[in-house]
């Protein structure tokens, strides 16, 4: 972990307001997963699975409201959901979660094959 004597916005690079996450269902059968090879195979798109077991996909892709010094250009009316982001949670100061990421179909399909095939894959 990152320690800054002082966490602010003034001195990130946007990190949080450059990506997009979305819960996902849990695979639970090899067909499930044809679903996530079609996600990652669009630009910028990983798929996130987090320690707890959860799985998220993740479009890296700019918030329209980024300034070129990335700030907010609509800070005082910005959605609930960066309100309740804070420098507490910062991807700046904090390492992702995540046990994987699929970012190619080979990734996803040696996951098949070495996990769901033998019978480890799980469903939380």
């Amino acid at each position: 972990m990152k320690i800054f004597n002082k966490r602010t916005c003034k001195v990130c690079d946007a990190i949080c307001c450059r990506y997009i996450t979305i819960p996902l269902k849990t695979p639970e059968i090899i067909e499930d997963f044809e679903n996530i090879k079609w996600y990652i195979s669009h630009e910028n798109t990983e798929v996130n699975i987090e320690e707890d077991g959860a799985w998220y996909i993740k479009l890296k892709t700019p918030c329209e409201h980024l300034s070129k010094n990335n700030l907010c250009s609509i800070y005082k009316n910005r959605p609930e959901i960066c309100k309740e982001h804070t420098t507490k949670s910062c991807e700046k100061y904090n390492e992702e979660n995540f046990i994987l990421t699929f970012k190619s179909v080979e990734e996803v399909n040696k996951y098949i094959e070495t996990i769901l095939k033998k019978g480890r894959h799980q469903t939380i």
